[in-house]
C-alpha cells in the first residue's frame, strides 16, 4: 500500500491542546472518566476536560508517552491532548505517534519536556480514512501477536522471581536468635561539608548503590575520613549492608551482600552495616533469610512508626531474630538456593533477550506500516524481518 500523500505538518490539521491541572475536589473514584497524566490513568472524575474521543500525549516526565480515551477525560497539565476528526482514525494517529519516538523531541536539560511548537511541527502521514482504517487492521493481527508474546515474557518473569522469593522462603530453619547474638550491628558515616574529599578520601556506598536486586556500583563517591575512621567504618567481604529508610515501604530494609569490590570502601549512614560472625552464621546464609518475605515483613512492621515515616535504625535491628540452624544445614541450604538462582538467571536472560527481540519487531512493523510497505499478504513477514534485522545491526 503506496500513499501519495506527503507527510504534513501535526499543528496543521489537530489543535494541540495544553492540559489543565485537577484539584483533589474534581477527583471522585467512582466518576466515569479517567484523569490522565503522561504515565496515563492517575485518577477518575465527573468532570472530563476533553469532551469528544481525545489522544492525551505526555508533555512532561514520560514525554511522548500517547493513550487514546474514546468517551472523555481529564489531561492534566503534564500533557498535551487533541481531538481527531473525522478524517483521521485515532488509533492510526495513536499508532503513528508511538512509531515516531516523540521522545527524541525532548530539548530539555532537566526534566524531560516537550514544547508545543516541536509537536506541532512533527511531521505525519495521513492517507484517506479507509486507507487508514485497512492499515489499522493489519497493524493490530501483527501487534496483537507481539503483544500476546510480550504479556508471556513478563508472566514468565513474575514466575521466575516467584521462584527465587519460595526458595529464599524454604533456606529459613533452626531456632531463632537476637541478631546481635551472631552479628555485630554499625551505622554509617553522615555526609556533611566538612568531608568534601580532600587529602584523605575513600570510597563511599550510599543508599543508591545498594538496589533490590544487589549492589549498583557505577558511580560511588568519596568522602573524607579523619583519625582511624577508616578502620573502623572499612567494610569487609560479607558484611550485610541494609537501607534504613525509602519513600516506598516495600523497599524499606532492602540489603545486599558487600564482596569487598572497591578497597578500603566506607559507607553511609542511611546504610546500616550488618557483620555477620561467622562461627554462627554463614554471610550468604543471613542475606537470604534477610530477604525472605517473612523477614521483610517483619522489617516493614518495625520499621513503622506513629509519625509515619518509615526507618529502620541499629537499635531496631537489635530488636530482630533470626533462625540459625547448624553452619552445614545453613551451607547446604546455601548450595540450593544457588542452585535456584543461577537457574533463573538463565531464564531471566533468556526472556530478556526475547523481550528485545519483540521490542524491534514491534518497532519493524510500526516502520514497515507507516512507510505504506504492509499489505496484509505474507510477504509482509518478510518486510518485518529485513527491516528489523537492519535495526538490530
Amino acid at each position: 500500500m503506496n500513499w501519495p500523500q506527503a507527510a504534513i505538518p501535526l499543528g496543521s490539521v489537530l489543535t494541540v491542546r495544553y492540559g489543565k491541572a485537577s484539584a483533589a475536589s474534581d477527583r471522585d473514584e467512582d466518576g466515569p472518566y479517567p484523569v490522565v497524566g503522561s504515565a496515563g490513568e492517575m485518577a477518575r472524575t465527573h468532570r472530563p476536560l476533553a469532551l469528544n474521543p481525545a489522544i492525551v500525549i505526555g508533555r512532561k516526565g514520560n514525554v511522548g508517552q500517547s493513550h487514546y480515551f474514546d468517551g472523555g477525560c481529564w489531561p492534566t497539565d503534564t500533557t498535551f491532548y487533541v481531538e481527531p476528526g473525522p478524517n483521521i482514525d485515532p488509533r492510526f494517529l495513536l499508532l503513528q505517534l508511538e512509531h515516531l519516538n516523540l521522545k527524541s523531541l525532548d530539548r530539555s536539560t532537566a526534566t524531560p519536556s516537550l514544547r508545543r511548537e516541536d509537536l506541532e511541527a512533527q511531521p505525519v502521514v495521513l492517507p484517506l480514512v479507509p486507507d487508514q482504517r485497512r492499515i489499522v487492521a493489519i497493524l493490530e493481527e501483527h501487534l496483537s501477536d507481539l503483544d500476546d508474546a510480550a504479556s508471556s515474557l513478563r508472566h514468565a518473569s513474575v514466575r521466575c522471581q516467584a521462584l527465587v522469593t519460595r526458595s529464599l522462603s524454604l533456606v529459613r530453619s533452626g531456632d531463632e536468635l537476637p541478631l546481635p547474638q551472631v552479628a555485630v550491628i554499625q551505622g554509617g558515616i553522615q555526609k556533611q561539608a566538612k568531608r568534601a574529599p580532600v587529602s584523605n578520601a575513600f570510597p563511599f556506598l550510599r543508599v543508591a548503590n545498594v538496589t533490590a536486586t544487589g549492589l549498583d556500583l557505577a558511580e560511588v563517591h568519596r568522602v573524607e575520613l579523619f583519625n582511624d575512621e577508616l578502620a573502623r567504618y572499612r567494610l569487609q567481604t560479607g558484611d550485610l549492608l541494609v537501607v534504613e529508610g525509602n519513600g516506598s515501604p516495600t523497599q524499606i530494609g532492602r540489603a545486599a551482600l558487600w564482596d569487598d569490590s572497591i578497597p578500603d570502601c566506607v559507607h553511609q549512614n542511611h546504610l546500616i552495616r550488618v557483620r555477620p560472625d561467622r562461627s554462627k552464621i554463614l554471610s550468604e546464609y543471613l542475606e537470604a533469610v534477610w530477604n525472605s518475605p517473612e523477614n521483610r515483613s517483619v522489617l516493614t512492621d518495625v520499621a513503622s512508626s506513629s509519625s509515619g515515616l518509615h526507618t529502620l535504625s541499629v537499635r531496631k535491628l537489635a530488636q530482630l531474630r533470626m533462625p540459625v540452624p547448624s553452619l552445614e544445614r545453613q551451607s547446604a541450604a546455601i548450595a540450593q538456593l544457588q542452585q535456584v538462582r543461577e537457574s533463573v538467571n538463565r531464564l531471566q536472560a533468556s526472556i530478556s533477550v526475547a523481550a528485545t527481540r519483540g521490542k524491534s519487531l514491534r518497532h519493524a512493523v510500526l516502520a514497515a506500516a507507516f512507510a505504506g510497505r504492509l499489505t496484509g499478504h505474507g510477504s509482509d513477514t518478510d518486510v518485518i524481518e529485513r527491516l528489523s534485522e537492519e535495526e538490530s545491526a
